[in-house]
């Protein structure tokens, strides 16, 4: 089966430092390893408006800008063998998006709270290395 993804890369220029990438863990299965935001598209939604709509779903943030799309390719799931068709795009966050913060994803409210994924955010700099699960940092050299 064939899914259309997208999957984000959210950075923010916290007071002229060095850009930062915005990442979750989930809290109650560690295991998930690191991630970016990412999900499905619906339907015949556009990719852009998937992407914002994941970004607000998984993060709580608004207002993110899209710089610019910088890859589509094909991964294929391991568990599942799905071929997922990613769409990479660069967000771009406000500067004053908090340094932490948790987040409970509930699919756009179709999952109670108390069944919600429990996330846990934070900023890594681009200049460090970074370990991505499910290859999500395939590109992440496009934003160093």
């Amino acid at each position: 089966m064939r899914i259309r993804k997208v999957l984000a890369y959210i950075t923010r220029n916290a007071g002229g430092r060095i850009p930062e990438l915005l990442v979750f863990d989930h809290r109650d299965f560690p295991e998930a390893g690191t991630q970016v935001p990412a999900g499905t598209v619906d339907g015949d939604e556009s990719i852009e408006d998937a992407l914002l709509r994941e970004v607000e779903e998984e993060t709580g943030l608004t207002g993110c800008l899209i710089t610019r799309k910088i890859a589509v390719y094909d991964w294929v799931h391991p568990d599942t063998h799905n071929t997922h068709e990613r769409h990479v795009f660069h967000v771009l966050a406000e500067d004053n998006t908090p340094e932490t913060w948790t987040w409970i994803e509930t699919s756009g409210g179709a999952v109670p709270k108390s069944e919600g994924y429990v996330l846990v955010f934070r900023w890594v700099r681009l200049d460090q290395p970074l370990e991505l699960a499910g290859n999500q940092g395939d590109f992440l050299d496009a934003l160093r």
